[in-house]
């Protein structure tokens, strides 16, 4: 195995035989010197194949075929709570006021707030960050968010007074953290009915 790697993996075996003290923080440092050399040998540098992508972890220095995207779920696992309400209709507008909740954990990487529109319902006005398509709008707050933090936001909608049964559905989610891995799935929607 030539190369880069071959070369982290030999620098990882002669760390391995210096780091055999049982002194904690001698460990630590040893740790960060085994990740070294993996990380630069694994960021590409030198690579013959610069797409292979691959990660560091604290046990074996890598990361199996496949497991990026459970660690990646693990470390971006938040339980969210959405709250929603919509304001009285005039003249068959309303503003659906949304808004999401970090319940279990002390930061979280861009939250989204999505807003399904049933049948008869029409969105008006949309804020600026928000993406809108025929029947949705997703509106993503990009960068971290502490607990505690507001993250909200208010679309306007027009409701067809023929509507058989007008609705409006809201989600809450975050990055690597889609409602099927939320602690508590079931506080993340919530249905608006008009």
């Amino acid at each position: 195995m030539p190369g880069p790697v071959a070369d982290a993996l030999s620098w990882l075996e002669l760390i391995k035989v210096l780091c055999s003290d049982d002194d904690e923080r001698h460990m630590i440092a040893c740790r960060r010197l085994i990740a070294i050399p993996l990380i630069v040998a694994l960021a590409g540098c030198g690579s013959r194949d610069p797409d292979r992508q691959a990660e560091v972890s604290d046990e074996t220095g890598m990361v199996e075929e496949g497991e990026a995207d459970a660690l990646n779920a693990l470390h971006g696992r938040a339980d969210l709570e959405v709250t929603a309400s919509a304001s009285d209709l005039v003249e068959g507008v309303a503003d659906i006021t949304a808004s999401l909740r970090i319940l279990d954990t002390p930061e979280l990487l861009d939250p989204t707030i999505s807003f399904t529109l049933g049948d008869g319902v029409e969105v008006t006005s949309v804020p600026t960050d928000c993406l809108q398509t025929d029947s949705a709008i997703v509106c993503e707050f990009t960068g971290f968010f502490a607990m505690g933090e507001p993250i909200g936001t208010v679309v306007q909608v027009q409701v067809d007074e023929d509507a058989a049964d007008p609705a409006i559905t809201v989600v809450v989610t975050s990055d690597f953290n889609p409602v099927s891995n939320d602690p508590d799935p079931t506080n993340n929607t919530i249905t608006i009915q008009f």
